[in-house]
């Protein structure tokens, strides 16, 4: 079989720099950024249901909040990655005040953000070469 053989941007990250704990991904991939956005939102409605629910229904909305997590974190990532990421603990996990998916969002959207624009700054310089002749 033949194969076809390219770069396709993708770099492992191990999580806390624990090597034990390692994910791959491209975080040039544009597509991280919308799929992180839609997940806040998903977010959002989530936290609402789990702070406005009664005792009855908390562990009920615990669970799905915890099932949705591990969706959207595996979404955003294009991969199965919600073990290694939150080491078997809940997503919903409380650290410093804060839900421990957040953390882990918190934390990826500098390293895509910084990727993406040094990406399209090589972009616009390599593409600066086949245009310039057209500006006046």
């Amino acid at each position: 079989m033949q194969s076809i053989s390219f770069d396709e941007g993708y770099k492992e990250f191990a999580i806390n720099n624990d090597e034990n704990r390692v994910i791959r991904f491209n975080p040039k991939d544009f597509g991280i950024l919308t799929r992180i956005e839609d997940t806040l939102s998903d977010f959002e409605a989530l936290e609402k249901k789990l702070k406005d629910g009664n005792e009855e229904e908390f562990t009920n909305n615990l669970r799905e909040a915890e099932k949705v997590v591990h969706e959207k974190i595996d979404s955003i990532f294009n991969a199965n990655v919600h073990d290694i990421i939150f080491n078997h603990q809940s997503p919903i996990s409380l650290v410093g005040g804060e839900f421990l998916f957040m953390r882990v969002i918190e934390a990826l959207i500098p390293i895509v953000e910084k990727e993406v624009k040094y990406e399209m700054q090589k972009s616009e310089k390599r593409m600066s070469k086949y245009t310039e002749k057209y500006k006046k």
